[in-house]
C-alpha cells in the first residue's frame, strides 16, 4: 500500500472493486481515502495505513462494490435424443455461469462452469423442460434469462453408427465410400472443381429445427489443406449448406457455407483449423434461420440464413480422404412426396375464355415460392404480361392478375416454375414445372339492328331490337337505351330477350314522336353487355328517324 498526498488519485478504487474508508484511524494519520492506492489489482483484504508515528498507524477497511455482470444474450436451447443442448453468448466480464433445467414433474438439473455451452444428458424423451441461465462474478449476479422456447427431447430421427453397413446412404459423386473399422470412410477422393467433390447422403429428409451430431477426421497427406465436411439441408448437388473443417483457413475452407446454383459462399468463418488424423466431435444446430456450429464444446461459427429450410444430411470433402462416424440427427423427418397441381383455370386448351379471366391453380398442399417469377403468362409472341400473383395459404390457390388486357381470339400460355428455389412445398419438395394454354373468345358483335342504322320513316310503335352473334349477359335498361337525338331526353321502355334467341328487344313505354330522330345505344363492358364468357361487346350507337 502506498501513500500519495499530492492529489494524484483517485486511487481508492482497486481493480474496480475495492474502496477504502478511514473510519477509526487517528486524526494524526491525516487519512483521505483517495491518498492510498495499490499499483495493480489487489486481493480483497485489509490494508495497513502507516504513519511516521507508528502509534497512529491503523488499518484501512476495503469495501466491495456490488456490480452485477451483464445478462448473457443469444440464449438457445435445442432438443436431442434424451439430451438438451444449451448455448449462449457472454457479453462482459464473468466468473461463471449457472444453467438450471426444470422438468414438468419438478425434476431439476444444474450446471455451472465457465463455458458458454452445456449439454444435459439422460433426460426423458417426450418430457418438456424449461431453462434458466444467469451469470456470476465475485461482486454480483446477473438477472435470470431464458431461451425463447421450452424443449422436449425426442428419440433420434437418424442414428448411424456404421458398425456393419451404410445402407441408408447414397453416394452422390466423388471417391469411394465404404464402411471400415466401424467408420464411414472416404478413399480415392475426387478433386473435381465443385464445392464438395465427394458427397454421400443419408436418405431421410429433415425439416425445420434440428441438431446434427457426428465425429470426423481427415486423413493426413502431403497436402496442407486436408478437410472433411458435414452436409445439411441438401436439395440437390447445386443447392445445400455444408460446414467444412480443414487444415487451411481461408475463404474457401474451414467455415459454414451456402451453395446456391453450384456456387459456394462462406456465411460464417471458423477461425481455428483442424489437425489431420484427429477425430473431432461436431454439432450443428438450427432453430428457424439461426444456425450454430460447435466443435467439441466450443461455438466456432454462427449465422442467420433461411435459403433452405429442409433437406438431407450427409458427409463430404473438397478433395481429401476422410473418416466419419456416429451420425445422430434429432428433429422432424420431412415428407418426400412432390406436390402437384390439382386444378387449373382456365382448363388446358380452353377456348372462348373471357378477356378478364385470371388464371388460377390449386396445389395438392401448401406451397412456398409462388411469385411473379415462378407463375407467368405469355402472349403468342412470347412476351411476359406484367401483373401480380397472390397465394392463399389454406386454400392452396394461386391467382395471376394480368395488368395488360387480353386480346380477343388469342392464345395465351401460363407457366409454373418448380424447383428448390422456386415453387415447392413446405418440406422443400419441388413442384414439377408445368404449363398450359387457353384461347380467349372472339368479341361478340351486333349482327342485326332494328330499325336499321340511318333508317327513315320508321314505325312510331315498332320496338327497337339488337341481335348478337352469341348468347349475351348484362343487357338491361341501363345498357340498352333509346334517346331523343335532338334533346337527349331518354325514352322509357322495357328490355327483354326474344325467347331463347340472341335478340334483345327494347319496347318503348309510349308511342314515339313523329318525324323525330332517335339514338340507340348498346353499352359494352366487362360489367355491362358481354357474352357468357365475359367478353364485352364493343359499345355501339345508331340512329333512325320515325315517320308521320
Amino acid at each position: 500500500m502506498c501513500y500519495d498526498d499530492d492529489g494524484g488519485g483517485p486511487y481508492f478504487t482497486l481493480g474496480g472493486r475495492l474502496t477504502f474508508t478511514c473510519a477509526g484511524l487517528a486524526s494524526a494519520v491525516d487519512c483521505h481515502s483517495e491518498d492510498y492506492y495499490y499499483p495493480g489489482t489487489p486481493p480483497v483484504s485489509s490494508y495497513l495505513a502507516t504513519h511516521w508515528n507508528t502509534a497512529n498507524s491503523g488499518f484501512l477497511t476495503p469495501v466491495v462494490a456490488v456490480s452485477p455482470p451483464p445478462v448473457p444474450t443469444e440464449v438457445r436451447a435445442i432438443a436431442g435424443d434424451a439430451r438438451v443442448f444449451v448455448s449462449w453468448v457472454g457479453t462482459g466480464p464473468t466468473d461463471s455461469y449457472q444453467v438450471v433445467l426444470r422438468g414438468v414433474n419438478a425434476d431439476e438439473f444444474y450446471w455451472s462452469g465457465t463455458d458458454t455451452t452445456t449439454t444435459f444428458s439422460n433426460l426423458v424423451n417426450g418430457q418438456t423442460y424449461a431453462i434458466t441461465l444467469r451469470a456470476f462474478t465475485a461482486s454480483g449476479t446477473s438477472a435470470v434469462v431464458s431461451p425463447p422456447n421450452t424443449v422436449t427431447p425426442q428419440a433420434a430421427t437418424i442414428r448411424e453408427s456404421f458398425t456393419a453397413t451404410a445402407a441408408n446412404f447414397t453416394e452422390i459423386h466423388g471417391g469411394t465410400w465404404t464402411v471400415a473399422s466401424g467408420r464411414y470412410s472416404l478413399t480415392a477422393p475426387s478433386s473435381t472443381a465443385v464445392p464438395n467433390a465427394n458427397l454421400a447422403l443419408q436418405k431421410t429428409v429433415m425439416s425445420g429445427s434440428f441438431s446434427v451430431m457426428a465425429t470426423g477426421s481427415t486423413v493426413a497427406t502431403s497436402s496442407p489443406r486436408n478437410d472433411f465436411s458435414v452436409i445439411f439441408d441438401y436439395q440437390n448437388a447445386s443447392n445445400y449448406y455444408f460446414v467444412n473443417f480443414s487444415e487451411r483457413q481461408d475463404a474457401a475452407s474451414n467455415g459454414l457455407f451456402r451453395v446456391v446454383n453450384g456456387t459456394a459462399t462462406q456465411i460464417a468463418d471458423i477461425a481455428t483449423t483442424i489437425t489431420a488424423g484427429t477425430y473431432y466431435s461436431i454439432r450443428i444446430e438450427r432453430q428457424g434461420s439461426a444456425i450454430r456450429v460447435f466443435r467439441g464444446t466450443a461455438l466456432v461459427a454462427k449465422a442467420t440464413d433461411s435459403t433452405f429450410a429442409s433437406g438431407k444430411v450427409g458427409f463430404g470433402s473438397k478433395n481429401d480422404a476422410a473418416k466419419l462416424d456416429d451420425l445422430i440427427v434429432t428433429g422432424t423427418a420431412s415428407d418426400t412426396i412432390r406436390p402437384t397441381v390439382v386444378t387449373k383455370f382456365p382448363v388446358s386448351l380452353a377456348t372462348r375464355v373471357a378477356l378478364t379471366a385470371n388464371p388460377t391453380v390449386t396445389f395438392s398442399e401448401d406451397m412456398q415460392g409462388v411469385s411473379t417469377t415462378t407463375m407467368r403468362i405469355k402472349d403468342p409472341a412470347g412476351r411476359v404480361l406484367p401483373g401480380t400473383v397472390s397465394y392463399r395459404t389454406g386454400t392452396r390457390i394461386a391467382t395471376l392478375y394480368s395488368t395488360t388486357a387480353y386480346a380477343p381470339d388469342t392464345k395465351y400460355a401460363v407457366s409454373l416454375t418448380g424447383g428448390v428455389l422456386a415453387i415447392r412445398d413446405a418440406a422443400g419438395n419441388p413442384l414439377a414445372s408445368a404449363g398450359w394454354s387457353f384461347t380467349t373468345g372472339p368479341a361478340p358483335t351486333i349482327t342485326t339492328r332494328t330499325p336499321a342504322s340511318g333508317a327513315t320513316g320508321a314505325s312510331r310503335t315498332e320496338s327497337v331490337s339488337a341481335t348478337f352473334s352469341e348468347g349475351m349477359a348484362g343487357v338491361a335498361a341501363a345498357t340498352f337505351t333509346l334517346k331523343n337525338a335532338v334533346t337527349g331526353a331518354p325514352i322509357a321502355g322495357v328490355v327483354s330477350r326474344s325467347g331463347t334467341t340472341n335478340t334483345w328487344i327494347l319496347n318503348p313505354s309510349s308511342t314515339l314522336a313523329a318525324r323525330t330522330s332517335f339514338t340507340v345505344t348498346v353499352t359494352g363492358g366487362t360489367a355491362m353487355v358481354r357474352d357468357l364468357a365475359g367478353n364485352p361487346v364493343s359499345t355501339s350507337t345508331w340512329k333512325f328517324t320515325t315517320g308521320s
